[in-house]
């Protein structure tokens, strides 16, 4: 074998060496466990997911707060400006109109109720991507529409509060001149905010607006309705699937079947014959009571057509709902929450 061909195959062999080392390095990187910080795994609240019942209180308001400050979503009457370089028959501003959707030429109508600007900003460009080879967009928001929420009750200037930024609870009750703030009966105040249709928690305002304790001061969502009752006022809260859901003034003797009258009657969605009664019973839990109302039509039993009391919650569930669990907690000495669970049925 001469010299040359004895170092042609001594460069192969390293060659061929080089390359399975290579390989290997890349497997082992491949294959090695990535840890990320625990804080990026972080659970949120999910009140659709029964393991959010194993969160602590302190937990529970936290994230009833982070709920309340995800980014602003667009809805109808939001003014918005579009600015597309080189493209002057697009750039200009829209209305999103009642039906959620802005109008666009040659796209036509764009869906952007319930995004954020830059997903609302990315939906228009990959529409419009459809009628142009490449577009440089920015989306802007003029005018805010839908960053309200309700203030109700025992307040000077009852209505909706709207917001430019970020939607407190402080500056809420401040805006609207809380009637407490010349109220006696204070160590007794205390206001509830009711999100959607299963979710409540009450604040103590003496606490909050008078001790200064700012861990109240919770963030609210859009549309959050805040109810102040009287200092001595009884309220009851009917929940779930009824046309009007909210918290409804006891005036003399109240009914299970008044209360939900009041709450407008049943949703074509409600499950009658488990109708939930929640009472507080000065415990870490409250009392959850089963009801049969179809029962009730069929036998005419009036024993089940229970007298409520202050506080008392009426929750009718969603047909399709296998399971629902109730987590009925104080959060600290000055806030009370209930997160209604539901687990979906296979069916």
């Amino acid at each position: 074998m001469n010299k040359k061909m004895f170092n042609l195959k001594i460069n192969r062999t390293f060659l061929f060496l080089l390359l399975i080392g290579i390989f290997q390095v890349i497997g082992t990187a491949c294959s090695k466990k990535i840890t990320y910080p625990e804080e990026a795994y972080k659970p949120r609240l999910d009140p659709t997911r029964n393991d959010s019942l194993q969160r602590t209180p302190f937990e529970i308001i936290d994230d009833f707060g982070i709920l309340g400050e995800q980014d602003y979503k667009l809805g109808p009457g939001d003014q918005l400006e579009l600015l597309v370089s080189l493209r002057p028959e697009l750039t200009g501003q829209y209305l999103v109109g009642p039906d959620g959707t802005i109008t666009v030429p040659l796209a036509g109508e764009i869906m952007v109720e319930g995004l954020t600007r830059t997903v609302a900003q990315q939906t228009i460009k990959e529409t419009l991507l459809e009628y142009y080879d490449s577009l440089s967009m920015t989306l802007k928001i003029l005018n805010y529409a839908n960053n309200k929420v309700f203030v109700l009750g025992n307040v000077k200037r009852p209505g909706i509060v709207e917001f430019r930024g970020r939607r407190t609870l402080l500056e809420a009750l401040s805006r609207s001149d809380v009637a407490i703030f010349e109220g006696k009966n204070l160590d007794f105040a205390r206001c509830a905010i009711i999100r959607g249709k299963e979710q409540i928690i009450w604040i103590d305002i003496n606490e909050l607006l008078n001790n200064g304790n700012l861990s109240l001061n919770i963030d609210l969502a859009n549309n959050d309705i805040i109810y102040v009752p009287e200092a001595m006022q009884a309220n009851i809260y009917v929940m779930g699937e009824v046309r009007s859901p909210g918290s409804y003034q006891v005036k003399g003797t109240m009914s299970l079947l008044d209360a939900i009258n009041s709450a407008g009657g049943f949703s074509i969605d409600a499950v009658q014959s488990e109708v939930k009664l929640i009472r507080y019973n000065g415990g870490k839990d409250g009392e959850v009571i089963n009801i049969d109302l179809r029962d009730f039509y069929r036998t005419g039993n009036y024993a089940q057509n229970y007298l409520l009391e202050n506080n008392d919650i009426v929750y009718i569930p969603k047909k399709g709902l296998a399971t629902i669990t109730y987590y009925l907690s104080f959060i600290n000495p000055f806030a009370q929450t209930i997160i209604v669970s539901k687990t979906l049925s296979g069916q």
